[in-house]
């Protein structure tokens, strides 16, 4: 059988990078071992810009009763005073979802696979690759009913290794990990405890060296607990020295505890030594893993797959061409080394590994007492933006540290466009059903399509764009061209800004018309 797309693995990030291909008219091929989802929740959070994401490609209701915003993450001490407050708004913000959100995943993996059902695209369930094989223009993947060992054979114009840490794709081409030194074991459990909710609220890292643990609130009355094993210690020893009960009564004031599920995680910091090998790209943790200190792993896994289906879509219709595709690694490697060195970062202060871990959690008190307004935007950590190049012409620099640190100015090329309610056709919707899936000229106030030569006018089309005319009083998004001192922005299909553009010191939108062609040219 001839596919376009074989994706492998039909966890959160395969079945997402599946629907915005099949939403992009890409018909799509799913792989996937196990015959459901799993029934337990194994990630936790889901921020702002996977939410925005997930709407993308229609599952904004779905979504909105699968999640619960939360203010944010507390760094507390063995005592439980409260050392830092990360994000400290539930409300939504620039992307227009909350920036902390935790989430029943098996929902809204439900939800993820009815989506791509409908939009026609298939799922081989029960069934794992064993083979790939270059041959032509085509990829030959092998693939094994997991009950019969029948295999059966596809020919993919193009394979997505969604298949995780133990990727079989990843093992397959031969492609090594790269260690940055980070390894840990820790004992995870899923828990219930009836009554009324406990005190605590949002997810707390307890930055105890001596036994550093980790609460999250899963949903009405459903929480994980996180332990950092020592070495040598399995986690039924571990358990069988201090039961659960006695190590999660700070939370629960001695209240019955039912486990759920527990299980023991190496927590890791790599990534792969290339994401690409001819036509097969990795994805998610199958590219990449971080420790879940920042909730980003699920969430890079998904960027991820929302910055390739757009290349990918480009190419097969053939606006663009083979070099688009190497954009993908270049931009998010360089994403996600900065939020795993964030992670990795915050991993010490908890977990005290370090000799500066000390020192980290002496800034914090300090930093507990600067003015409101500073720590508040201290606490605001987003994650970082992309790099300038190909596909994000910066209008200017921001200072090395505050990038790497993930504050540099929201308004930044690099990072994603804001997304107010706008008023259209006489109800309050989200930017982005606005702008549509492709790429979008917007301007304040002003026609972008005006502002375009025939030629110029003649490839946006091509490449599938929608031009959009913003009121000045469409809040966030008005304030970012004031920032800018621009009229029009130029929005990737990802929904990253690729260029401010017809304001004092800023190209032209036909001056990047003519890079943006250059780069797509197929």
């Amino acid at each position: 059988m001839r596919a376009p797309v074989v994706v492998v693995g039909g966890g959160p990030v395969g079945i997402v990078a599946a629907n915005l291909l099949a939403a992009r008219g890409v018909p799509v091929v799913v792989v996937e071992r196990d015959r459901d989802v799993h029934p337990l929740p194994r990630a936790a959070n889901l921020d702002d810009e996977a939410l925005r994401i997930l709407q993308g490609i229609g599952l904004a209701g779905a979504v909105r009763g699968a999640v619960h915003a939360v203010r944010g993450m507390q760094l507390v001490t063995a005592g439980g005073r409260v050392l830092w407050h990360v994000r400290d708004d539930d409300r939504p913000g620039a992307n227009g979802w909350p920036q902390t959100n935790l989430f029943d995943q098996p929902a809204v993996e439900r939800a993820l696979r009815a989506r791509l059902a409908g939009a026609g695209g298939r799922l081989l369930l029960g069934r794992e690759v064993t083979g790939l094989r270059g041959a032509g223009d085509a990829v030959r993947v092998a693939v094994t009913d997991v009950a019969t060992g029948a295999v059966e054979h596809l020919a993919a114009d193009v394979v997505l290794g969604c298949d995780g840490a133990r990727s079989t794709v990843r093992r397959l081409l031969g492609i090594g990990l790269r260690d940055r030194g980070f390894e840990q074991r820790w004992l995870v459990v899923d828990a219930e405890v009836d009554g009324p909710p406990l005190a605590a609220r949002v997810p707390q890292q307890v930055c105890d060296p001596a036994a550093p643990r980790t609460f999250v609130p899963m949903g009405p009355g459903r929480y994980r607990w996180e332990f950092l094993l020592p070495d040598g210690v399995g986690g039924e020893a571990f358990l069988a020295a201090v039961p659960l009960a006695g190590r999660v009564a700070a939370w629960t004031g001695g209240r019955p505890v039912r486990v759920r599920r527990r299980a023991e995680y190496r927590f890791h910091a790599l990534r792969a030594e290339r994401w690409r090998a001819g036509r097969v790209f990795l994805l998610g943790d199958a590219a990449h893993q971080m420790p879940p200190f920042l909730g980003q792993g699920l969430c890079a896994g998904l960027r991820d797959a929302a910055n390739l289906a757009w290349k990918l879509a480009l190419v097969r219709a053939g606006a663009g061409g083979d070099a688009l595709l190497d954009t993908y690694e270049a931009e998010r490697s360089a994403h996600v080394a900065t939020a795993t060195s964030l992670t990795v970062l915050l991993g010490q202060v908890v977990t005290g590994d370090g000799p500066s871990a000390g020192a980290l959690r002496g800034a914090l008190r300090a930093a507990g007492h600067l003015p409101g307004p500073l720590r508040r935007r201290l606490s605001a950590v987003r994650t970082p933006g992309l790099r300038p190049g190909p596909l994000v012409l910066p209008r200017r620099r921001a200072l090395p540290g505050l990038r790497a640190a993930g504050l540099a100015g929201e308004a930044d090329a690099g990072f994603p466009f804001p997304q107010p309610a706008v008023r259209r056709d006489g109800r309050d919707v989200l930017l982005d059903e606005v702008l549509g899936a492709g790429f979008a000229l917007v301007g304040l106030d002003t026609d972008p399509a005006a502002r375009l030569s025939p030629a110029a006018r003649g490839f946006w089309t091509s490449v599938g764009v929608r031009a959009v005319r913003l009121d000045p009083a469409d809040g966030a998004a008005a304030a970012w061209f004031r920032r800018h001192r621009a009229r029009v922005a130029v929005v990737r299909p990802d929904r990253y800004v690729l260029a401010a553009c017809e304001g004092p010191g800023l190209p032209t939108l036909e001056a990047v018309t003519r890079r943006t062609r250059h780069v797509l040219a197929p």
